[in-house]
C-alpha cells in the first residue's frame, strides 16, 4: 500500500521529490455539516472522488485520495521549506451528487520541522454517498 501510494506521488509530483514512508500521522474525521451546495474552495480546485489530488501552499506538499475500502482520504503532508512550518492541518469537504458538504477535520495542528513527512488519515461518514472533494491546508 505504502509503495503504491509512493508511486502515485511521484507521477502526481512530475519531477518533485516525492514522499516517503511517513514518520507520524494525525487525522481526525467529520466535524461540521452544510447545506448549503455552495461548490467554492479556497484553493479553488474541486476534485473527483478517484482522483488523486496534490497541491503545495507555503512550501507544504499535501497530498490526498479516497480509499473506499477504509471510507477515509488518506495520504500526506511534507515540509519542502528549509524552516519549520507551525500549526500544520488540513480539512477535505466533501460533497455528494447534490452538492450537500460536510467537513473532515481540521487535523490535529502540528509543527513539521524541514524534510518532515506525515501521514494524513480523515474518515467520512458512512452516510453520504461522495462525488466531489476539496482539499483545505492551513498554516501560521
Amino acid at each position: 500500500m505504502k509503495c503504491t501510494f509512493v508511486l502515485l506521488s511521484i507521477i502526481l509530483s512530475l519531477g518533485l521529490v516525492a514522499t516517503s514512508c511517513a514518520k507520524d500521522s494525525i487525522g481526525g474525521g467529520a466535524s461540521d455539516t452544510s447545506g448549503d451546495g455552495e461548490m467554492e474552495d479556497e484553493s479553488g480546485k474541486i476534485w473527483n472522488i478517484n482522483d488523486l489530488a496534490g497541491e503545495v501552499v507555503d512550501g507544504i506538499r499535501l497530498i490526498m485520495h479516497y480509499d473506499a475500502a477504509q471510507n477515509a482520504f488518506i495520504g500526506s503532508i511534507e515540509n519542502t521549506n528549509t524552516t519549520t512550518v507551525s500549526k500544520v492541518r488540513v480539512e477535505i469537504h466533501i460533497f455528494d451528487s447534490s452538492e450537500n458538504r460536510i467537513v473532515l477535520g481540521p487535523t490535529t495542528p502540528v509543527d513539521m520541522v524541514t524534510g518532515d513527512v506525515r501521514s494524513v488519515i480523515l474518515t467520512a461518514p458512512q452516510s453520504m454517498t461522495i462525488v466531489t472533494f476539496s482539499m483545505h491546508l492551513f498554516v501560521d
